[in-house]
C-alpha cells in the first residue's frame, strides 16, 4: 500500500510539473508541496483479507488544490497552497488527465517490479532528507534528522540519542 500512495505523489507531482510549470515537492508519505505550503493531499485505503493478508481491495483519494477558497479560514490559508498562486492553472480535466497518466506509468513500474526506479523519482522530490523533523506517534513527539528513504518506501530518522529508526507510518513535521 505504501507503493501506491508513492505513486500517487510522485504522478500529482510530475503532473504539477507538466501542466502548471512549477516543481513541487512532496512530504512523505502523502503530502505535495510548494514553498512549505500543501497543494495536495493523498490518502490511501485499502481491504485485507483476514485469512491471507492479501489486499482485496484498494482506493486511492487525491485532493489538489487548483484555487484558494476564499472560505478557508486563516489557519488553513497559511499552511493551504493553491495551484493558481504558484503557475499557471491547468485545466481541471488536462489537470486530472496528466495525473492519472502518470499514476498509470508509476503503477506499471510497481507491476513490473521496478519499484526502486518509482523510489528513486520520490525520494529525489522529498523536500525532508536532510533535515530535521519532528516526528509524531500515537506515543508521542520526538525530533530527529532525517536521513533518508529505505527500498521499502519507509523514512529513515536519526533520533537524539544517535539511533536510527524506521518510520513506516505516522506523521512528520518540518519547517521549511
Amino acid at each position: 500500500m505504501q507503493f501506491v500512495t508513492i505513486a500517487a505523489a510522485v504522478a500529482v507531482a510530475e503532473a504539477i510539473e507538466r501542466t502548471a510549470d512549477f516543481c513541487p515537492q512532496i512530504k512523505w508519505v502523502n503530502d505535495v508541496l510548494m514553498h512549505g505550503r500543501k497543494l495536495c493531499g493523498i490518502l490511501t485505503e485499502a481491504t485485507i483479507e483476514g485469512e491471507t493478508g492479501t489486499v482485496s481491495s484498494l482506493v486511492v483519494g487525491i485532493g489538489v488544490n487548483l484555487r484558494p477558497n476564499p472560505a478557508w479560514p486563516e489557519e488553513v490559508r497559511q499552511v493551504a497552497g493553491a495551484l493558481s498562486e504558484f503557475g499557471a492553472v491547468p485545466r481541471r480535466a488536462a489537470f486530472a488527465a496528466a495525473v492519472l497518466s502518470r499514476f498509470e506509468r508509476a503503477y506499471t513500474l510497481l507491476e513490473s517490479g521496478r519499484e526502486a526506479e518509482l523510489l528513486d523519482r520520490y525520494r529525489s522530490r522529498l523536500c525532508c532528507i536532510g533535515r530535521p523533523v519532528t516526528v509524531i506517534t500515537p506515543a508521542g513527539k520526538y525530533q530527529a534528522d532525517c536521513t533518508g528513504l529505505d527500498g521499502n518506501g519507509h523514512l529513515l530518522v536519526r533520533d537524539a540519542q544517535g539511533a536510527v529508526r524506521t518510520l513506516s507510518s505516522g506523521e512528520i513535521s518540518i519547517r521549511l
